[in-house]
């Protein structure tokens, strides 16, 4: 029986720094690395970016990595 949890990124505190620029603190659980972490992603104009979800210097997998992003932008179209 796999009791493996699934990839999950859920967002923990929303903070507008500037006009058209938010800051995101997002926690994902990344199951290929059976390991939680949490990270900042900025979304500047629509538009996410920042290390966390950055493939090459994310310490998330590239699964998890869309998982995360998935959950900036929905969180961010949805204010």
């Amino acid at each position: 029986m796999n009791t493996r949890k699934p990839m999950a990124a859920h967002i923990v505190a929303a903070e507008e720094v500037a006009k058209g620029e938010v800051h995101f603190t997002v926690e994902a659980y990344d199951a290929l690395q059976e390991k939680s972490f949490t990270g900042v992603v900025k979304v500047i104009d629509g538009m996410p970016q920042g290390h966390f979800i950055k493939p090459g210097k994310s310490p998330l997998s590239p699964p998890c990595l869309q998982v995360a992003k998935a959950a900036v932008l929905n969180a961010h179209n949805s204010k």
